[in-house]
């Protein structure tokens, strides 16, 4: 996927990835271990998007808000953009987007 992303000209990469999948499913070895390995591996391609000199943003949101991001925008609601580069933090603005 790396060598597509580059290909493309991506400029501006975001993770959005259902909420649900944070949650550990009981507090066994094995769920925080899966939880984990979830993280680790969110985090390595992150990593490698950010080589390639393009800017990672995560879209996260509560959960109580909806579980995925359809859910999320079926309830009016908007996702905080995260920038895993800097750090700084945001409401998504449609706006921006559609400008793109």
């Amino acid at each position: 996927m790396l060598p597509l992303i580059k290909e493309w000209g991506v400029k501006k990469f975001i993770i959005a990835y259902d909420m649900d999948s944070l949650q550990r499913n009981d507090d066994s070895i094995k769920s925080a271990k899966k939880q984990q390995s979830l993280f680790e591996t969110l985090k390595e391609f992150a990593a490698q998007v950010l080589q390639l000199g393009i800017d990672v943003y995560l879209w996260t949101w509560n959960l109580n808000d909806g579980k995925g991001l359809d859910d999320l925008l079926l309830a009016n609601k908007l996702p905080f953009e995260v920038n895993l580069r800097t750090g700084e933090r945001e409401l998504v603005d449609l706006n921006a987007l559609q400008r793109m």
